[in-house]
């Protein structure tokens, strides 16, 4: 395995060698032909600059008379000549001597050349390049038409050593230290830098129409020649590059590129080694966790179910279609809806709530919970169901999780539950009416036995024959006093024994001072004091009054008992103390006995515990706490379970807030 890797890593070390050769020989190319187009440009840029000189130049002599202002015309071709870089700017004609902006080269006017000049740049009526000796080199004459005023004809030309174009090309560099030289339409070398090649033949074939590279063999054994026109100049500039200076720049570049992919793949194998091995931990780590997430899901108690973000059924667990009642499933259909065969043994009204569900919970991004019941073979189930989106670290919408729980037995245990306490009404409302009845009778003998004392004073006045009317009309007002005693203190009892259906407001001052009454009988002859403490003002409070009553009731008789069983040598004392927050209402229930065991104070509110034995039901402080908290909504606890035992009753001013 590793000697096919050392291999393969050789041959691509080969084949990288050769690319990066071919690609350095191609960017080499390139690049020496892109410099000679920049510099050819730069040098036709520079040769029409000067032609464009020499025009604004002309444009200025055209409307002199040269006779008349040769001075003037002098100071123009001489400012021009230094703005423009000539070496002279001189004004020729084909039969007189030529006004000279240099006086040094006026014995070079007299030669034939000049009138060459002057004749071709007239015939061919615009401007001309020639080269003619100027001192003890060659110059590059331009000449353009010139029409004077009152003038013959005559041409502008200005001259420009090649020694001038020949340090305009040097101030342009050349990649690898290269040369660059101009030569003309026969190939001779006009400019070159070294002074012994001027006039010499360039022997290799040039394309006059485009930027190459020199192919031609004999021309490559040093050098590497690459060319590009002057069309102003009708010729070439060739660049001449050195190929050891070249290959040696290659060479170099090459072993750097060798060396940088070389390292670029001994860390990209290493890296990828690393990332293979991270790769594995992670994807192990990943099936771990995937099968554990399975196994957790598979062997959930509920029932679970997923769906992607196009509705898709992707997975749901076996406990998902046991809490749905089927057995076997084997449907094609995937597609997330109640219309599902998952959902066959479910009721329409179900299906429809279920559906509404899914539709909410994937437009709004929220999670709904409800809870449903079904029958299936004549047995009624219960589940829970949750539906919440599913997103991704960035919040995205992924898809949906559906949560079914059996709540079968807890529904059963609260429908018990609810029996239970039914039951424990009717008994409680059994004991409230035996100490209702022993009440009222307490609260009507005396009344009665008033009635029984008047009626028979009456008959014993008529047999005595003294009764008259004054007596009469006295005994029966009296009768008819305690009647009406007796009457309203059965109206108090009814109402206070009547669960309300209605909630009202009420003052609560008011309904305590009515339960005392109600029961006063049962504190009769106990020696048990009952104070309550309270403000000079009405507690107005709106729930349910009777309810509230009867707490009060349960709490005093409770105090009363707790008393009773332990009698002490102090004064046996039972405080009720009414005060008012900002929201709400508290009443106290304190007694001077000697308070709760430890042992009994965890089942102090616990259905059928009591603290009496026989004497009690073991409700009474039950179900006040359940009438306080669940119809009343408020609140009954025990702040202290000795010195003194004190009951805290906490109710909101208003029950509807």
């Amino acid at each position: 395995m590793i000697l096919l890797f050392s291999m393969g890593f050789f041959i691509l070390i080969i084949a990288n060698y050769w690319m990066n050769l071919y690609i350095l020989k191609s960017t080499i190319d390139d690049l020496q032909i892109q410099s000679m187009k920049n510099v050819s440009n730069h040098l036709n840029e520079w040769l029409e600059a000067k032609m464009n000189s020499l025009y604004l130049a002309r444009d200025f002599v055209s409307k002199l008379n040269p006779d008349e202002n040769e001075k003037r015309i002098h100071e123009i071709l001489t400012n021009s000549s230094k703005l423009a870089g000539f070496a002279t700017i001189s004004m020729q004609t084909s039969y007189s001597p030529t006004l000279l902006l240099d006086k040094k080269i006026s014995l070079c006017q007299s030669q034939p050349e000049a009138f060459f000049y002057h004749e071709k740049t007239l015939f061919d009526n615009t401007i001309t390049l020639h080269f003619e000796p100027y001192y003890d080199t060659m110059s590059l004459v331009l000449c353009t038409p010139l029409r004077t005023l009152n003038a013959p004809k005559r041409v502008l030309c200005g001259t420009l050593p090649l020694t001038y174009i020949q340090a305009e090309i040097a101030s342009i560099s050349l990649p690898y230290d290269g040369k660059a030289f101009l030569i003309d339409q026969n190939k001779h070398i006009l400019v070159h830098p070294d002074a012994h090649y001027f006039f010499t033949r360039f022997p290799c074939e040039l394309d006059k129409n485009s930027c190459h590279l020199v192919k031609t063999s004999e021309c490559l054994e040093n050098y590497i020649f690459s060319y590009a026109p002057i069309k102003l100049l009708d010729g070439y500039l060739i660049a001449q590059l050195e190929k050891d200076k070249v290959y040696e720049k290659v060479d170099v570049q090459l072993f750097i590129n060798i060396f940088i992919y070389t390292v670029s793949l001994l860390l990209f194998i290493l890296l990828n080694l690393l990332y293979n091995i991270l790769a594995y931990k992670n994807i192990k780590q990943l099936s771990t966790a995937k099968a554990l997430i399975h196994n957790f899901i598979d062997h959930n108690d509920k029932g679970i179910l997923i769906a992607d973000d196009t509705q898709h059924i992707t997975y749901y667990n076996q406990r998902f279609l046991e809490l749905l009642k089927v057995p076997n499933l084997e449907s094609k259909n995937n597609y997330l809806s109640t219309q599902h065969p998952l959902y066959q043994n479910l009721p329409p009204w179900v299906q429809s709530c279920m559906n509404k569900m899914i539709k909410a919970t994937i437009k709004k991004q929220k999670t709904w919970e409800n809870a449903f019941s079904f029958s299936y073979n004549n047995q009624l189930f219960h589940f829970f169901c949750i539906m919440s989106p599913v997103k991704d670290g960035k919040g995205n919408y992924q898809g949906i999780i559906i949560i079914l729980d059996d709540i079968t037995d807890q529904t059963e245990e609260k429908q018990q539950k609810k029996e239970q306490e039914d039951i424990l009404f009717q008994q409680s409302k059994m004991a409230d009416l035996g100490k209702m009845i022993g009440a009222i009778s307490h609260q009507w003998r005396q009344p009665l036995n008033a009635i029984s004392i008047l009626l028979g004073n009456l008959l014993q006045f008529k047999k005595m024959k003294c009764l008259t009317d004054d007596i009469f009309e006295e005994n029966l007002q009296r009768a008819i006093s305690n009647t009406l005693y007796l009457s309203t203190t059965i109206d108090t009892f009814k109402n206070f024994y009547v669960p309300e259906k209605e909630i009202h407001a009420f003052d609560l001052k008011a309904a305590i001072q009515d339960t005392l009454f109600i029961v006063e009988p049962h504190f009769k002859n106990t020696n048990i004091s009952i104070d309550f403490i309270t403000e000079e003002k009405a507690y107005l409070c709106t729930t349910y009054k009777n309810e509230f009553q009867q707490i009060i009731a349960n709490l005093l008789f409770n105090a009363k008992e707790a008393l009773m069983e332990h009698v002490k040598k102090e004064p046996m004392k039972i405080k009720i103390i009414l005060e008012e927050t900002e929201n709400n209402y508290t009443i106290k229930v304190e007694d001077n006995g000697p308070g709760i065991h430890i042992n009994i104070r965890e089942m102090l509110f616990k259905p059928f515990k009591s603290t009496k034995g026989a004497k009690g039901t073991g409700n009474g402080l039950y179900l006040s706490q359940l009438i306080a908290t669940q119809k009343l909504k408020g609140h009954l606890c025990v702040l202290s379970y000795q010195n003194p035992t004190i009951f805290l009753l906490s109710l909101l001013k208003n029950k509807e807030d």
